[in-house]
């Protein structure tokens, strides 16, 4: 009989998803396990085995205790549907992480201050200090996080009615002109 301090081993003290992984990874062959030539697991990731372009690949989706069973297959997923548009999963990852880090970089504040040093040159000296502290006091704070890609016309509309509202009406037409620049790409 095994000491009461050993661990406890077997199907009945594992838990749900340590219970699945191995009939499954065995079962489907699409989601699985580096094996060494023993059979014995060397690292616990996920990976899918692919062929494209009449090559086989493999996708590595990530560790096992980071990722668990429901997001693996959530990615295999994904990545077949790439994988039948006939895109590589790991160019499509790196994609969509691109463009989500171009969404964060690209904000509103950011465009506005490439347009304005863009545009200072043309301008008098004192002119894109004032544009700057307009878009500071009036515009920044509404939208100036957002990437620009989201911006839309309601957000425009509202920043215009509430400078109409507060009495200034050429603050409310330089922000109608300065947007329509801005949304045009300078």
């Amino acid at each position: 009989m095994p000491p009461h301090d050993a661990p406890r081993q077997g199907p009945f003290f594992q838990t749900k998803t340590q219970r699945c992984l191995r009939p499954i990874l065995d079962r489907t062959r699409q989601i699985h396990g580096r094996r060494s030539a023993g059979g014995k697991p060397v690292s616990k990731h996920w990976r899918l085995k692919y062929r494209l372009h009449g090559k086989e690949n493999r996708f590595s989706i990530g560790a096992y205790p980071e990722i668990g069973l429901k997001d693996a297959r959530e990615s295999a997923l994904a990545a077949r549907h790439d994988i039948a548009d006939m895109i590589a999963p790991l160019k499509a990852k790196t994609d969509k992480i691109e463009a989500q880090l171009l969404n964060e970089v690209r904000t509103f504040e950011y465009v506005a201050e490439q347009w304005l040093n863009f545009k200072s040159a043309e301008l008098v000296s004192k002119s894109p200090a004032g544009f700057r502290g307009a878009l500071i006091n009036h515009v920044f704070p509404l939208i100036g996080r957002k990437p620009v890609t989201e911006i839309k016309l309601e957000h425009i509309s509202a920043i215009l009615t509430t400078l109409r509202s507060q009495g200034t009406m050429a603050m409310a037409k330089r922000g109608n002109r300065w947007s329509s620049q801005q949304r045009r790409g300078f």
